[in-house]
Order: structure tokens, then C-alpha cells, then sequence
């Protein structure tokens, strides 16, 4: 036999093997992608018969509307929830907030539905801090992505957070995994997030903020548990603590009060009892921000919107981006020292008519907190899984959210 022969033999039974080696993987596949899909479809069956099993927690009232989506119940698994933000389950939550699209389950099953799931939430702040970190990375590679899943980069913290931002390089296989959605406090995020709102009256108050000023018996007050902040907040009320009185409380000062909390609730020392210290007892609270963050606005300014109390703010945030007027609160910002605000503030408690007039405007308006699980955001995170069917990465997350965020506070020295 000749050698061209030889050769034309060897290249048929190379291209046999391939043939069927090919076969044999295209098998595999489909085999592979039946399971999947008869997997996902027995994850959905189980959550939605479970949901329906439930029994209702609250029943909505007559003007509320919800939309008729005819669309695949959602599902959304929280991969990681050890602030516990959820640790009275999640039953019924998108019919609680009363979302107009309501047709999603949020599970935290992540072992048993990471597959089926629309979409995965990841918690930041904890994860990264936490001491598995490393577990999870490997926890990730080992589960298998859902082609149509969406990954949601979710944080209410800045990156300047305790334990944050010395974790930056560790976590730079993180960011490659390929996020879809951002969900944070940031304005300019897919999902943005809100700390509370502010709300005008339906029908305006006529109360006389002279007489309440009249009943305040103390100056200052200051709830804090984090006592070593990016902004310094505690080494400006330090210097602040030399020219007026300011009583702190919690973890960072000598006063308490009963919070009703358990220890391990993130929401720290401003319960409803705390609440009310503030509101019958001082002029003025001490809203500071632990990090000068673009449009990072907490609780520590929302909790005091409803409340006899002009909040001071110092923060890195533009207010009225976010619906806050310049009038509703005292921006330390407008003053060149610590010295020169307590300045304004005894002015203001020696002069009781001024002073009711910067709360004049609580007539008019009101507002409330939110609880990270009751935020409207996972309405909103429902409502985008129905209707936005996109499935673009987000590469810049890394820079987006991290990049000159962490900015140094110039109005105390060094």
C-alpha cells in the first residue's frame, strides 16, 4: 500500500473518532441541560406551592394596586444574609411592601435554588468581611451560573465601611465574576437604595415650636456604636465637646438607653425608646456620617425628620439630590471650624423664636426610616427581573463604587 493511501486511511479514522467523540459530548450536553432545566422547574414548583401555601401576614387595603403579571413567579436567592437583615423570614415579602409587581419569591436557600434562580443577591459588606470569604469564592466556582441569572452587587455601606476597604486586592477575583445589576445607595446604581423619605403633609400641622423649644431641657445628643470612622466624625465632636455640652450615647459614650434590640441587630442603639430621649429631651442631634460618600445619606438623618429635633448633618452627600432641602437641617459644612458651629448653636439656644423656626417646616412635611428589609428596592428589583431582559455585565463596578469614595475630611486638623 502506498503512502498517499496510508495517509488518506489515517485521515478517515481521525475523522471517524472526531465524528464520534463529538457525538458523544453533543449527548452529554443535552443530557446535562435536561437536568438543569428539570431542576430549575422543580426548584420553582416547590417555592411557589410553598408560597402558596403560607398564610397571609397582612392584608392590603382597598386602594392598593398591584399589577396582574401573567409572567414565571421570580425567584431571587440571597446568597448570604449574616447581618440577619432577614431573620424573620421572607414570606410573602414583595405582597408585605405591597409591590406593584409582586410576582417574585426571595429565598435564602441558596444551596437548593442557586441554579433555578432569576437572580442572586450578594450582601457586600458582610460577605467580604466576613472570616469565610474565602469559602464563599470557592462556593461560587463551584456552583453552576444559570446562563439567564442575574448577579446584584447589593450594599447599603460605603466602601470606606470597618474592614472594607483593606480587603480591596483580596477580593479582586471577586469582581471578575461578572455582576449584572448594582443595588446600593448610590443614586446612579440599577437599583437604587433609600434609607427613608421625606413626605409632604396632606394636611398641614399648626404647632407652636416656641413651646416645644420652651420644654427642651439639654442642648446635644449623639447616638454612635462605630467609635473609629474614614470621616473622623468622633474627632470632630471631640472638638465640638470643648466649647458646648454634647451627650453621647452608646457604644462610643457614657450613656445608654434601652433599645429593645437584641445584640445582634444591626440597627444599633435608635429604637423607639431612644427616639424619644432625643425628642423630648435635646435641641439639636448630631447626624454624622461615617464616610464622606457620594450620595450617602443614612438613618442617622432620616430618624430625626419626624421627630422636635434639628438635625445637624456631616456628610459628603448632596442633600437635595436626594429630596432634602437645604431647610431641613444644619450642614456643617457652612461653618469653618467646630468653634464657629457651636457658635451658632448657643445662639440659637438663647434665642427660642429663631430657633422654632427651623423647625417650622415639620408642619409641612414628615418622614420615616426604613429597615433594609422592608425597602421598596425589592420591588423595584422584582418589577426590573419582569421586564428588563437584558443581560449586560458590569465591568466597572470595581471603579464605579470604590474610586475616590473614601474622601478625607478637611475641617478638622490632623
Amino acid at each position: 500500500m502506498g503512502l498517499s493511501a496510508l495517509l488518506c486511511k489515517s485521515k478517515t479514522w481521525i475523522w471517524g473518532i472526531f465524528i464520534l467523540t463529538s457525538s458523544v459530548l453533543y449527548l452529554i450536553y443535552l443530557q446535562e441541560l435536561r437536568v438543569g432545566e428539570q431542576k430549575t422547574i422543580h426548584e420553582r414548583k416547590h417555592l411557589n406551592g410553598r408560597s402558596k401555601q403560607s398564610k397571609p401576614i397582612y392584608r392590603p387595603d382597598d386602594t392598593t394596586q398591584f399589577i396582574d403579571t401573567k409572567n414565571q413567579t421570580k425567584i431571587i436567592t440571597l446568597f448570604n444574609d449574616e447581618w440577619g437583615f432577614f431573620a424573620k423570614g421572607t414570606d410573602r415579602l414583595f405582597e408585605k411592601l405591597r409591590c406593584p409587581v409582586s410576582n417574585c419569591i426571595l429565598t435564602l436557600e441558596r444551596e437548593k435554588f442557586f441554579h433555578g434562580s432569576d437572580a442572586v443577591v450578594f450582601n457586600i459588606p458582610p460577605l467580604v468581611r466576613s472570616n469565610q470569604f474565602q469559602r464563599y469564592l470557592l462556593d461560587l466556582h463551584s456552583l453552576r451560573r444559570n446562563t439567564k441569572q442575574r448577579w446584584v452587587f447589593y450594599t447599603h455601606e460605603s466602601p470606606c465601611f470597618r474592614g472594607f476597604a483593606e480587603r480591596w486586592q483580596e477580593m479582586y477575583s471577586f469582581w471578575q465574576m461578572g455582576f449584572n445589576w448594582t443595588m446600593t445607595y448610590r443614586q446612579d446604581s440599577d437599583i437604587p437604595i433609600q434609607y427613608g423619605s421625606i413626605m409632604r403633609r396632606e394636611k398641614p400641622m399648626k404647632r407652636d415650636f416656641v413651646d416645644v423649644a420652651k420644654r427642651k431641657s439639654k442642648l446635644v445628643a449623639w447616638f454612635t456604636s462605630h467609635c473609629q470612622t474614614f470621616s473622623r466624625r468622633e474627632d470632630y465632636v471631640k472638638e465640638l465637646q470643648k466649647y458646648i455640652p454634647v451627650d453621647i450615647y452608646g457604644t462610643c459614650g457614657k450613656l445608654k438607653c434601652n433599645t429593645g434590640l437584641p445584640k445582634t441587630s444591626y440597627y444599633g442603639p435608635l429604637n423607639s425608646e431612644c427616639l424619644q430621649i432625643v425628642n423630648n429631651t435635646y435641641k439639636f442631634y448630631l447626624s454624622f456620617e461615617n464616610a464622606f460618600a457620594t450620595d450617602y445619606i443614612t438613618e442617622k438623618y432620616f430618624n430625626t425628620v419626624p421627630l422636635d429635633v434639628i438635625a445637624i448633618v456631616r456628610g459628603g452627600a448632596n442633600y437635595s439630590r436626594l429630596g432634602i432641602s437645604a431647610f431641613m437641617y444644619i450642614d456643617t459644612r457652612n461653618f469653618n471650624s467646630p468653634q464657629s458651629l457651636a457658635s451658632y448653636i448657643l445662639s440659637l439656644d438663647n434665642n427660642v423664636t429663631e430657633y422654632a423656626k427651623l423647625l417650622n417646616w415639620k408642619n409641612y412635611y414628615t418622614g420615616t426610616s426604613y429597615l433594609p428589609s422592608t425597602r421598596k428596592h425589592w420591588c423595584e428589583l422584582c418589577r426590573k427581573l419582569h421586564e428588563d431582559k437584558s443581560l449586560s455585565m458590569r465591568n466597572d463596578i470595581q471603579n464605579w463604587y470604590n474610586e475616590d469614595e473614601c474622601r478625607k475630611p478637611t475641617d478638622i486638623g490632623l
